[in-house]
């Protein structure tokens, strides 16, 4: 008996002492459990942002949002009893059900946790401007900017947070084709302007059976131009040089060769030879900002890149081992190199960007038929349509999608900031497009298509789509003073418009055409311009007299390298001379709906927890 009393002391002290030691672990548990939940809650609110960024490419700029969660920085320090997240948004989940755990019930929510966001000011500022957010929230130095998320479990009992508080803070870097001045994809020209280029205009020349790779398929020489040209200049092989099957030879025969229409031989057959073509950057061009290409640029002298340092002057052409190899020098120019900054080279400028060369790729969207989709009814309108932009508002001269004719009329500013211009459908309006590039006598006559011939002063941000092209028919600047941005974005050609006369000539002689009624001497462009098939171009480039400057503030974005002019080391002889300055607004802001590359335009750089935590005031 007293060995079983005893044996049974021993039972209880030993369950009591479990007991104890279990009731001793439940608060730490509980405690480890809430700091999870919080940590979580905190990942949950910084992917809300990201989805707010993604629906709207400038919410950062808004500083306080209560109801979504986003407050002003907390500055505990300063303010210890002082909290500016007033009201911590709620993350709800579906509840299990009673009856069947394994099915969720969607009928009900529960709070599982709660998250606040703080956007942190930045230059030396205390809080987030809303009249100056680029000021006040993007980092000068670096273009990001930063927001301090905080997170906390929930008592299930009162459905309030509660606990301990885990926070995060997260860096956005912004990857848009707005982070460049320039950027383009093939540093060849357009294949589809190589049939304008021949010696008579638009000739459907067919290429030489004895020349053509393919064997018995004659390809035109637009067809031959995209299947022999559209190579990055890094991947033709040695010495970047073009193959042989890169050059076109039109047939001899009179059903497919080049009748030549001017000169002594006027009415004969002749062949069309062309050799994929590229464009060189100029001593006397200017690209005042950060560049990119996915391509190696040719130079001819000493053109200049960047306006300091910290613009970059990217290319992805690999290099092999020297910067040198990552571009490219024309040999009818003698010795060439960027004015640029770089190590260990012969110039050296501390006053241009910095030199950057096997960059990863940036892919163009396919199409804008998404910006299509932004527009509302009153403000799409197919074929050609003119849009003159004042302070006003638009004077719009075209046909609307629904029907409706517009004569010089009068329009505010849309609402959503987006006008599109659609090819036309209804034939019985008229023919429908019929596509390509042409600028052979008439002078731009596209019938049906989706042309957008854009200019004026505009004080209110807008971007216009077209589904062909956009001609930029005059000066287009923003106002004075005016915060506004503007965005002209075409599926194929944007087009400054230059007529000339005398035009069946101008290729084959360009020194008899004279620049016609509407050329414009030192042209101003204030925006951001993306072409997504096709290139940025000066309509007959080749012809007529010098016309100066080209002067682009804001952003350009090209497929294939657009001409603007000819000349020789810093001189026009024909068309402009490149004058592109980047607006760096554009660094942190955008125009209404811009496309972004095959990516999300902000994306989380860096992110960390912060130790300790924010915890709001006891």
């Amino acid at each position: 008996m007293v060995v079983t009393m005893g044996v049974i002391m021993m039972l209880t002290l030993s369950t009591a002492v479990t007991m104890t030691a279990v009731g001793g672990d439940q608060a730490p548990g509980r405690s480890d459990q809430q700091r999870k939940g919080a940590f979580a809650a905190a990942e949950a609110g910084l992917q809300v942002y990201v989805h707010k960024l993604l629906v709207d490419n400038n919410y950062w700029d808004k500083c306080t949002v209560p109801n979504d969660g986003v407050y002003q920085y907390w500055d505990r320090k300063a303010r210890p009893t002082s909290d500016t997240r007033t009201n911590w948004k709620l993350l709800n989940a579906p509840t299990v059900s009673e009856t069947d755990p394994t099915t969720l019930n969607t009928g009900k929510l529960a709070p599982v946790g709660a998250y606040a966001i703080e956007t942190l000011p930045a230059n030396g500022a205390t809080a987030c401007n809303p009249s100056k957010p680029e000021d006040t929230v993007i980092d000068k130095t670096t273009a990001t900017f930063r927001v301090r998320v905080s997170g906390r479990a929930v008592n299930p009992a009162t459905n309030l947070p509660s606990g301990p508080t885990r926070t995060l803070i997260a860096t956005f870097k912004r990857k848009s084709f707005l982070d460049y001045i320039y950027f383009t994809d093939y540093e060849v020209m357009d294949p589809a302007t190589y049939k304008s280029n021949s010696p008579t205009l638009n000739r459907d020349t067919r290429e030489n059976p004895g020349r053509n790779p393919n064997g018995a398929t004659q390809r035109n020489v637009v067809a031959w131009g995209n299947d022999a040209c559209s190579y990055y200049s890094y991947e033709r092989g040695e010495n970047n040089a073009f193959r042989e099957d890169q050059q076109f030879i039109g047939n001899r025969s009179r059903s497919s060769g080049v009748l030549l229409d001017s000169g002594s031989n006027a009415g004969t057959w002749a062949d069309h030879t062309v050799e994929c073509s590229e464009i060189r950057f100029v001593t006397g061009d200017a690209v005042l900002g950060p560049m990119h290409t996915n391509d190696s640029p040719l130079l001819c002298g000493q053109p200049d890149f960047g306006r300091k340092p910290s613009d970059a002057v990217e290319t992805s052409a690999p290099g092999t081992g020297t910067i040198a190899s990552s571009y490219r020098q024309d040999p009818a120019c003698g010795t060439s190199s960027p004015d640029v900054n770089y190590e260990n080279q012969p110039v050296r400028d501390a006053n241009k960007g910095t030199w950057r060369y096997n960059q990863p790729l940036l892919q163009l969207p396919a199409s804008n038929k998404s910006l299509k989709e932004e527009a509302a009814a009153d403000y799409t309108f197919r074929g050609e349509t003119t849009i003159v932009m004042s302070a006003s508002g638009l004077n719009i001269t075209g046909r609307r999608a629904d029907g409706v004719v517009y004569n010089n009329t009068r329009v505010a500013y849309p609402t959503e900031g987006v006008l599109f211009v659609d090819n036309r459908i209804d034939k019985a309006q008229g023919p429908l497009c019929d596509g390509g590039y042409r600028v052979d006598a008439p002078y731009e006559a596209r019938t049906g298509c989706g042309i957008a011939k854009v200019s004026g002063e505009y004080n209110s941000s807008l971007t216009i789509g077209a589904a062909d092209d956009v001609i930029i028919m005059n000066h287009t600047k923003r106002a004075a003073s005016s915060p506004a941005l503007l965005g002209l974005i075409a599926q194929n050609f944007i087009r400054v418009y230059h007529p000339v006369t005398n035009q069946a000539t101008c290729n084959s002689s360009p020194s008899s055409a004279v620049n016609g009624p509407g050329s414009v001497t030192d042209m101003r462009i204030d925006a951001a311009l993306l072409t997504l098939a096709h290139s940025f171009i000066v309509d007959n480039y080749r012809c007529g007299a010098s016309l100066e400057d080209l002067n682009v503030f804001g952003a350009i974005s090209q497929k294939f390298r657009g001409p603007v002019g000819t000349g020789s080391r810093g001189s026009s002889t024909t068309g402009y001379l490149k004058k592109y300055e980047y607006d760096d607004r554009l660094a942190v802001r955008s125009p209404p709906k811009f496309l972004d590359p095959v990516q999300s335009a902000w994306r989380i750089k860096t992110f960390q927890e912060q130790s300790p935590a924010q915890d709001p005031p006891k």
